[in-house]
């Protein structure tokens, strides 16, 4: 009797969730149809295109909330540009640098959201922006807007010195991750078969410069392939040959969070035996090495570039209103001012912290909470409505320095080793699109983990992005 009682108790609260869901799924339905509705009678007075510029993490993120929010009936279209038809993940960028993980599977297709019908996809390189005739001039065709949303990304700076730093590698491509890992595999192969001591020691020196999250992680990376993989790889090169240099120009690395975290982070490389030097500027990379500024040379095949980003070159010739830098004034709406229906977000966009008076960082963690929040902005004023002003929450700082290795600060609670990397694979491995790709890159790590990373020389072009003619790439940020 009692089993009974059970049996039917849980049949009514099954029936009765199944009964809420149902409502739940109608009133959602009745809410979209009216919001459908109102916006499509205000499409035909306002214009019907919404334009995103940028398939990062500003644009993917604003175009994937509005396709879920703007019903198709409602009369206005989501168009994402971009040169490339895929969505990168650049936060594990230089994990394909090393080896731990496939760049595919840090590719996310961004035509993934064309089932959608009121979702169009363009392929192409934008060559301007014509903010007066609302018109985007693209390689395959003009482009009218009657919204459009800046989010075009960074692009390597060298701060003027192009001449002087052209054998550098950079980091924002797929291809630049592919150059490096090919270049630090021919460094071991040269450096196995070379006669002259000298030349066996510019090998097998690596130099990272840039002191930034970028840099720190990556010369992390790189000492857990060039010492532990390429250390078994290649049983004549002593693993203590191997020498790791992270040059930065500023009295610290991390630049811009907490001082004690960067010190924290400073401590464990130089532990690691990472060779970091602090107001080190670099004047020249030539096919000899480095030369820094105190007039110092290192001798090196390897220097790679992550000193810092600045907006697209298509962003440099719009006339509106920048901070300098280059990164464009927005309001508390992300709005352009002086300029109707014109947002910006992400790297390019100089959205300013109310509580410190400065712009936010250019980081993914802030485009994607700008995007979530432009979508906002944009579906609430398309339905005659005031939004909410755009505010940035600060969760904390995740660093990766190599192997069970990282630093963290989320929400105040600090942690270092092994408990900071764990957490950091695991938040990382959350914000990546796709369940395919979740579990490729899941797959890679325990590979490598349980066995080795992946040195194979991929044989494809890989000319790195800062040598290839700019025809105004629409990278995303």
């Amino acid at each position: 009797m009692k089993r009974r009682w059970l049996f039917a108790l849980g049949a009514a609260a099954g029936v009765g969730a199944v009964s809420a869901a149902v409502a739940r799924k109608r009133r959602d339905a009745a809410r979209l149809a009216e919001r459908g509705r109102k916006l499509a009678e205000a499409s035909a007075e306002r214009g019907k295109n919404i334009v995103i510029l940028g398939a990062g993490f500003g644009g993917f993120n604003t175009a994937s909330a509005l396709v879920a929010a703007l019903p198709p009936e409602s009369g206005w279209k989501v168009t994402l540009v971009d040169r490339h038809n895929y969505h990168l993940f650049t936060p594990l960028l230089y994990h394909a640098a090393t080896g731990l993980v496939e760049p595919s599977h840090i590719l996310f297709p961004v035509r993934t959201l064309a089932h959608a019908p009121h979702f169009q996809f363009r392929e192409a390189d934008i060559r301007s922006i014509d903010l007066k005739e609302r018109q985007v001039h693209l390689d395959n065709g003009p482009l009218s807007y009657d919204i459009l949303v800046l989010a075009l990304g960074s692009v390597t700076n060298f701060f003027g010195k192009e001449a002087e730093l052209e054998n550098v590698l950079t980091l924002k491509t797929t291809g630049d991750a592919v150059a490096i890992r090919n270049r630090i595999i021919d460094a071991f192969e040269d450096a196995e078969s070379a006669a002259d001591p000298m030349e066996r020691r510019r090998c097998l020196t690596f130099v990272v410069v840039g002191g930034g999250a970028t840099g720190v992680e990556l010369v992390g990376a790189i000492r857990g392939l060039t010492r532990d993989t390429m250390g078994r790889q290649y049983p004549s090169i002593d693993p203590a040959e191997v020498r790791l240099l992270l040059l930065e120009a500023m009295p610290q690395i991390l630049a811009g969070v907490d001082p004690e975290f960067g010190q924290t982070a400073l401590e464990r490389l130089r532990q690691a035996g990472v060779e970091v030097r602090l107001g080190s500027a670099v004047e020249r990379v030539d096919a000899d090495g480095v030369l820094t500024s105190d007039g110092d040379v290192i001798p090196s095949r390897t220097v790679i570039w992550t000193a810092g980003v600045k907006p697209a070159p298509v962003v440099e010739r719009l006339d509106v209103p920048k901070i300098r830098g280059g990164r464009i004034t927005v309001d508390p709406f992300l709005g352009v001012p002086g300029f109707r229906g014109v947002y910006a977000l992400g790297d390019v966009a100089a959205s300013i912290d109310p509580k410190t008076g400065k712009p936010l960082p250019t980081s993914a963690a802030v485009a994607v909470q700008q995007a979530k929040a432009l979508a906002e902005i944009l579906v609430a004023r398309l339905e005659d409505q005031d939004p909410l002003p755009f505010r940035y929450i600060h969760r904390g700082e995740l660093v990766s320095l190599g192997r069970h290795e990282a630093v963290a600060d989320v929400m105040g609670v600090r942690l270092t080793g092994f408990p900071a990397w764990l957490m950091w694979r695991g938040f990382y491995l959350s914000q990546l699109f796709g369940f395919k790709n979740q579990l490729g890159v899941a797959l890679d790590w325990t590979f490598a983990y349980m066995y080795q990373r992946d040195t194979v020389r991929m044989d494809l072009p890989t000319e790195p992005s800062h040598q290839r003619p700019l025809a105004e790439p629409a990278a995303g940020s």
